[in-house]
């Protein structure tokens, strides 16, 4: 080896003799050799390949120029902590001449040149790390939303034997203290506040039904689900009311082979609970309200049911808990909270999927995939 000199034409081939270049350039891994400072006094083939700069380029703009800026910040406290160790691993960013950053695991250890302390680092591609972390956490999040749900449903269904049993005491006696009152001929207000608690009575009960609904471990006999047909009875029961509202339904049932195996009157809620809420989201609107139901297939295992509209759409923090029980992004007395985390449960018994995406005013996208029967 010779002494570096501070050009970069000098430094280019001054740092190691051909044999050490050659063994350099046979590497897959990037090597980047360099002073405290960042200026490149050389690195191998596979640097320039992988960013897709000459040799030339990375000598004249050093070290600064392929760490994205929220590495390159950190480039003087790695420099000082080498000086102290001689050797650090670290992960960074390259970028290439192109703009693409490669996530990368740097080895670095200190050399000694001609009485020029330089460092000398080996950068490692971890881009399929990195996605392979990423998709473990991915899963584990699923693991524990699942562990989520199954404990809320344990909650639920004792939640709802407690309290229907009282309940039907009181609406018992309610009803009654309001035969009587009737028979005694008694101020019709006093019967109207009856009546107003029974419509509470009532709300409370349907709670407590979906809560049962939701927690329940349905064994009951599957049967022949069709889809299409579904879609189209639930669609007949609210056309008039979607009418009225100025929201317009579309369909596109593609599908070949709509059935799948499961129960129809679960089906059936699963739909009607995805269109109420595309028509809530809608209530903003004065016009242009859209709801839009789509089915294909995939292959010949697996039917796709989308259902999207229009409306406000939804912020990401309120897409990560839709699913859970009692969340709900409408006003006060108008949701429960409990429809989607029921139509999650039921898609999961059929051995289907539910997803959602949505932008906020743009609208939802509700993707339903479930096994064909075969």
């Amino acid at each position: 080896m010779t002494r570096p000199e501070t050009s970069s034409s000098d430094r280019q081939a001054s740092v190691v003799d051909l044999d050490a270049r050659a063994l350099m350039d046979s590497l897959e891994d990037a090597v980047f050799i360099h002073d405290f400072q960042g200026r490149m006094f050389d690195i191998n083939q596979a640097a320039c390949t992988r960013l897709g700069y000459t040799r030339e380029e990375l000598l004249k703009q050093g070290l600064q120029a392929i760490d994205s800026p929220e590495f390159a910040n950190q480039v003087p406290d790695r420099m000082a902590a080498l000086r102290k160790t001689g050797k650090g691993l670290f992960e960074s960013v390259h970028l290439c001449k192109n703009g693409k950053g490669i996530p990368v695991e740097v080895n670095a250890r200190l050399i000694e040149f001609n009485g020029t302390t330089l460092v000398i680092g080996v950068s490692r591609d971890i881009t399929e790390r990195k996605l392979a972390e990423q998709e473990k956490t991915r899963i584990q999040s699923q693991l524990l939303h699942s562990s989520k749900l199954a404990s809320i449903g344990t909650l639920a269904a004792g939640v709802a034997h407690e309290i229907n049993n009282p309940l039907t005491i009181i609406r018992g006696q309610n009803e009654f203290i309001r035969e009587s009152l009737i028979l005694n001929e008694a101020d019709p207000k006093m019967i109207q506040t009856l009546d107003k608690q029974e419509q509470a009575i009532g709300r409370i009960a349907g709670i407590v039904n979906s809560l049962r609904l939701y927690a329940r471990n349905d064994n009951s006999t599957s049967e022949e689900v069709n889809i299409h047909q579904i879609i189209q009875e639930t669609l007949s029961l609210v056309a008039n009311i979607y009418k009225r509202a100025q929201i317009q339904i579309e369909t596109q049932l593609r599908s070949i082979n709509p059935t799948t195996a499961g129960n129809i009157g679960q089906m059936q809620q699963v739909i009607l609970n995805l269109i109420v809420n595309a028509k809530d989201a809608l209530e903003g609107r004065k016009s242009g309200g859209l709801i839009r139901l789509e089915t294909e297939d995939v292959g010949t295992t697996a039917i796709v049911l989308r259902l999207s509209d229009n409306g406000c759409g939804m912020h990401p923090n309120q897409l990560q808990q839709i699913f859970n029980a009692f969340y709900t992004t409408k006003p006060p007395g108008k949701g429960t909270g409990l429809g989607l985390p029921i139509s999650h449960s039921i898609i999961t018994s059929m051995k289907g999927t539910i997803d959602v995406a949505s932008e906020p005013g743009v609208g939802t996208v509700f993707t339903l995939t479930l096994p064909k029967l075969r």
